[in-house]
């Protein structure tokens, strides 16, 4: 695979050995990378496929807005929640998740933060996504 555009450090868009465009995620995999430059397997934690060229657009324009460390923060909590829960996702939750906590964080920084989410329906009936948030929580204020 080589690089098309390096949308952060830890996104690139690339070709693939076929021709198709895709995005490769991957903590530094974009750093000093440019157009052409060849991507090692070793570097690549996750292919994103996308065959709808308006989404892959939507992504693009996505992922240039979403700081790294959020991509890698997303990473860490789907990981957890696949090895612990065994729970599978869809490709768009890595980058609609980052975006989300990326906009979260905004909102606390500038002082707008909401009443603290703490219902017990979802502590009694969602116990493994309560985990997984707290979790995520975890690691979103020890970054």
């Amino acid at each position: 695979m080589q690089v098309l555009k390096v949308l952060n450090n830890s996104l690139i868009l690339a070709l693939d050995r076929s021709g198709n465009e895709c995005i490769l995620m991957g903590k530094g995999i974009g750093y000093h990378k440019a157009i052409g430059c060849p991507i090692q397997k070793k570097e690549i934690q996750k292919v994103f496929v996308l065959t709808d060229n308006k989404k892959l657009k939507e992504f693009v324009k996505l992922a240039n807005n979403i700081p790294d460390q959020y991509l890698n923060v997303v990473k860490e909590i789907i990981d957890f929640a696949a090895s612990q829960y065994q729970i599978k996702v869809r490709d768009y939750l890595y980058l609609s998740l980052a975006d989300h906590i990326s906009f979260v964080v905004k909102r606390v920084q500038a002082g707008e933060s909401g009443t603290n989410f703490n219902y017990p329906d979802v502590m009694v009936h969602h116990q493994e996504e309560y985990k997984i948030g707290k979790f995520a929580l975890s690691l979103i204020k020890k970054d």
